[in-house]
């Protein structure tokens, strides 16, 4: 039998689980990403927030209205009360998951707020029938469904596809770089690993 003098290799699962954990990103509550307006995230937690919203929303669309989802004459007369509330309730934790990622690209923190205006008064029009009064779309539908269409364009690509400041900005640290290895200080440089 041959002598080791090395110690036995962990095993294969400890090692995948502690590179996991060394490659991970931090992540931030939940609560702080719904419904905190202060810091950054990066583009990988804006679509994880944005897609869990998504779902959400739809979800509980379908709860509080079934039969709009089948039924074209019931889809027609507008939202109910449930529904526009929910809208409304929905608002705030997208608002509050652009607000960061918008600090993340250094912009100004009105633009997410006016973004969450203008889908504030399209959920008031819809449910007061003001807007989708009828199955030819006015003039009125029209110009709301292309300026929401933009701002959905707008914040998709801003939000989802462009990196953020690169480094520390105004809002905070870069939420990328916070996921890198640990600084390393002149003191412990020559210290070998146990």
């Amino acid at each position: 039998m041959p002598n080791r003098t090395t110690p036995l290799d962990p095993p294969a699962y400890l090692s995948f689980i502690q590179a996991a954990n060394q490659a991970s990103i931090p992540s931030m509550h939940w609560k702080t990403l719904f419904f905190s307006f202060d810091g950054r995230i990066g583009r990988k937690q804006w679509w994880m927030a944005m897609l869990a919203l998504l779902l959400a929303s739809v979800t509980l669309s379908f709860l509080a209205n079934p039969h709009a989802w089948f039924f074209d004459d019931i889809a027609r007369a507008g939202p109910t009360l449930a529904e526009t509330l929910l809208s409304i309730a929905f608002l705030i934790p997208q608002t509050a998951v652009c607000v960061k990622r918008f600090n993340d690209r250094n912009w100004p923190q009105i633009l997410p707020y006016s973004y969450a205006f203008v889908f504030l008064v399209f959920a008031l029009l819809e449910h007061n029938r003001i807007i989708f009064v009828s199955h030819t779309p006015s003039q009125l539908d029209i110009a709301f469904v292309t300026s929401l269409a933009a701002i959905i364009a707008v914040i998709i690509i801003d939000n989802g596809f462009l990196r953020g400041t690169v480094g520390p900005n105004q809002y905070g640290p870069d939420p990328l770089a916070q996921g890198g290895p640990p600084p390393t200080s002149q003191a412990n440089a020559g210290s070998r690993p146990l």
